[in-house]
């Protein structure tokens, strides 16, 4: 247990200096900044790509660290294929990786396993690799709203964001289970406008609209994006 414990305690410094020196400057900025376009309601979400990267990369080994040392698992080797696929990793997301691809090994049927690996290789811009391992997230838990919406995300973004097809499907499959999840209503407002269905691309984002703090930037950006849909129907 003295590893798993050096682990922790290294990855929590990681995810403050994180937090202290990328993620705070970052809310202070998009604070002032106003967007004024349908894609404007990813990007309030997720930032610059860097800020959002460093971030999550830094929160997901934390996670991920502590899920495999807490397991213990029998660490192998994947094919260098497989971790070079979409470009060079730094070595200890390799490792991370590598380790949870070799605890699949040993227990396949691990759901929260497989949703873990998911969001890692999301977080590192791996989009197809992602939503393999999703889709047997989804497969093994079933009736889970949030797994559903990240799977269609990574999907879209697998495939230049558009949101038709299988991930709209996957998207109101989430909101039948969860008709009030937020990035679902964020999702689907954004499929129905790519669609050109203003109409519903405006009663999706209203709805969320009533779950958000009246005064906050996702709030604005949505109240600006619901303006233009109503623009775009007439």
């Amino acid at each position: 247990m003295n590893t798993f414990w050096l682990i922790a305690a290294g990855l929590i410094v990681i995810i403050a200096a994180a937090l202290v020196f990328v993620l705070l400057p970052w809310l202070r900025k998009i604070q002032k900044e106003t967007l004024t376009t349908p894609n404007g309601v990813v990007v309030i979400l997720t930032g610059s790509r860097t800020p959002a990267i460093v971030v999550g990369v830094a929160i997901f080994l934390f996670a991920v660290a502590l899920y495999l040392a807490w397991s213990k698992p029998v660490i192998s080797t994947p094919s260098p294929s497989q971790i070079a696929q979409n470009g060079p990793m730094a070595p200890e997301h390799i490792e991370m990786i590598k380790g949870l691809n070799a605890r699949l090994e040993q227990n396949p049927n691990d759901g929260k396993g497989w949703s873990m690996l998911a969001r890692s290789y999301a977080v590192l811009g791996r989009y197809s690799e992602s939503a393999a391992a999703y889709e047997k997230a989804t497969n093994l838990i079933q009736n889970d709203a949030a797994l559903l919406v990240d799977y269609a995300d990574v999907l879209a973004m697998a495939n230049g964001r558009n949101l038709q097809g299988k991930p709209l499907e996957l998207i109101h499959s989430a909101l039948k289970i969860d008709p009030n999840n937020a990035k679902g209503l964020l999702l689907i407002g954004k499929a129905a406008y790519q669609a050109g269905d203003f109409t519903h691309a405006v009663g999706y984002w209203e709805k969320l609209l009533q779950s958000l703090p009246p005064d906050s930037p996702l709030a604005k950006q949505i109240s600006d994006n619901i303006a233009q849909a109503r623009a775009q129907a007439k």
